[in-house]
């Protein structure tokens, strides 16, 4: 009988501690997700900026800045979303302008490119990714408005499928 009791107690001990555990985890995933979709929403309203000449250099506001280049693609994308599915790196939504329709499926997948690039700075902030991480990259969704229009290759997370 004692033999009895102390397994259903050890048993019910362990369930608790284990129970506690996965709601801790899950508790940080999620606010890990939103410091991640944070940090991107601030880094592409920087890239904005310097897209259209509004900020400076420092990300300072400017009346009479100059339009950098190098961002331009930013011009086209207006949100950027991360999910995180527990197993991988995690999942990207990329949400594209109407005008991104008119460029050719090369231009196109520049630009989703460089937005999935842009958006390692604040993942690996939370998430340490590694060079294979880097590698292979996330999975990514395509969408205008609440459209999906394109989505990456599983074979290849760099090249895209698009529904047209």
């Amino acid at each position: 009988m004692k033999k009895l009791l102390i397994f259903l107690l050890s048993f019910f001990a362990l369930f608790t501690i284990t129970y506690t555990n996965s709601t801790v985890v899950h508790a940080s995933k999620i606010k890990t997700e939103k410091g991640v979709n944070k940090k991107i929403a601030k880094d592409l309203k920087m890239a904005h900026g310097w897209a259209d000449g509004s900020l400076d250099e420092d990300g300072n506001p400017t009346d009479n800045g100059t339009p950098d280049e190098e961002y331009a693609w930013s011009a086209l994308v207006y949100k950027i979303k991360y999910y995180d599915d527990g197993d991988y790196l995690g999942d990207l939504r990329i949400y594209v302008r109407h005008e991104f329709l008119s460029l050719s499926k090369k231009e196109r997948n520049a630009v989703i490119r460089t937005a999935m690039r842009y958006s390692y700075g604040a993942i690996n902030d939370y998430y340490k990714m590694s060079y294979d991480d880097i590698k292979e990259g996330p999975i990514t969704d395509i969408y205008v408005s609440q459209t999906p229009i394109g989505i990456s290759k599983l074979s290849n997370h760099y090249k895209f499928k698009w529904y047209e």
